[in-house]
């Protein structure tokens, strides 16, 4: 394990900004595609926690973008969770249940209200409670996960007023492997770096480094669940300046270090 770590390390070190991404969404799809196939590729697979927690953290996070990539590489498939009945339908059926209770705890801890998340399950359980076929019960099971997904991220971006706000905590949450500055933050915005700046605090309470930072150490919680990461992977793959500072960071936000949380992660909805 620490040899693949450290291979792991050095491949980042040598990636640009755009392999970087490149190497994080095949990485993120692979993991995705774990909870669909076993692996040997022919026969369902139960899902893992740590693939729980994934898909979880995605809808709590409202990363819809992210999402719709690694649901393309499982097409076809049927989520499993568990073996709950011989029955092929009744398995979906019941995997549709289980699956809302966990997405709609998550939609409520990312932020969606409460009455919204639950109403939303509940018409999802009506329409799968008529079904009879485990494609149209599949089918309905990735409909609500991007249907709660998007409702999270619709949420997270009404709470800002003024366009470029909008504008700018959008391109920071597509852009978090990547260097981030005020120029070309502002440019996107096609507003002043002195106008972004001013309104961005007013509505957000955080400058727009503090925004970025701390979006960055939520991202890293989801990667550092991943034995796929090492500390040093994690602090490259999301532009830190370097592992010591990554660390300062997130000890002084979880009060852990990434490697004490690594080893037991609080609570995948941060």
């Amino acid at each position: 394990m620490t040899q693949e770590k450290g291979k792991t390390k050095k491949v980042v070190q040598k990636l640009d900004t755009a392999e970087q991404n490149t190497f994080v969404d095949k990485e993120v799809a692979r993991r995705f595609k774990d909870m669909f196939l076993g692996s040997d590729a022919s026969t369902p697979n139960m899902t893992s926690f740590e693939s729980e927690q994934f898909l979880l953290s995605l809808v709590a996070s409202g990363d819809l973008d992210g999402l719709e990539k690694v649901m393309s590489f499982a097409q076809g498939q049927s989520f499993t969770i568990g073996f709950m009945s011989a029955n092929p339908v009744r398995q979906a059926q019941y995997t549709l249940v289980c699956m809302l209770t966990l997405v709609t705890r998550a939609a409520i801890a990312g932020g969606l209200p409460e009455y919204e998340a639950y109403n939303l399950s509940d018409a999802y359980l009506q329409q799968g409670d008529s079904m009879t076929t485990v494609n149209d019960l599949n089918k309905l099971i990735f409909a609500a996960l991007r249907d709660f997904t998007k409702r999270v991220g619709d949420t997270k971006t009404g709470l800002y007023k003024s366009l470029p706000v909008v504008r700018a905590v959008k391109y920071i949450e597509n852009h978090l492997h990547s260097k981030i500055t005020l120029y070309e933050l502002a440019d996107y915005c096609n507003v002043t770096t002195q106008h972004l700046s001013s309104v961005f605090k007013k509505e957000t309470g955080m400058t727009i480094t503090e925004y970025i930072r701390s979006k960055r150490l939520k991202k890293a919680t989801q990667l550092l669940r991943s034995n796929e990461y090492s500390v040093q992977a994690v602090s490259d793959l999301l532009s830190f300046s370097s592992p010591s500072q990554f660390i300062a960071a997130f000890k002084e936000v979880y009060g852990k270090t990434p490697a004490e949380w690594k080893k037991a992660p609080d609570d995948y909805y941060l």
